[in-house]
């Protein structure tokens, strides 16, 4: 919660940072992950996209067994 640590890592402002903590703080993290995961994309270029992905597929996928999600019923 060190706004000013994660302005400076990141480059955004303060008062960016606290906008973003406070929307991760009151969204649901699945609902938060549908806003944000277009917008990374687009800042991160095709290239750190597709390394980022494989780092979602590869490392944090497998552990969120626990995860959210829903199965389709079969008629």
């Amino acid at each position: 919660r060190d706004t000013t640590m994660l302005a400076n890592a990141t480059g955004y402002s303060v008062e960016e940072v606290e906008k973003i903590l406070e929307i991760w703080e009151t969204t649901r993290v699945d609902d938060f992950a549908a806003q944000a995961l277009p917008l990374l994309k687009e800042v991160l270029g095709p290239n750190d996209w597709d390394r980022f992905r494989l780092f979602l597929l590869e490392v944090q996928v497998p552990m969120m067994s626990g995860t959210a999600y829903a199965e389709l019923e079969e008629n």
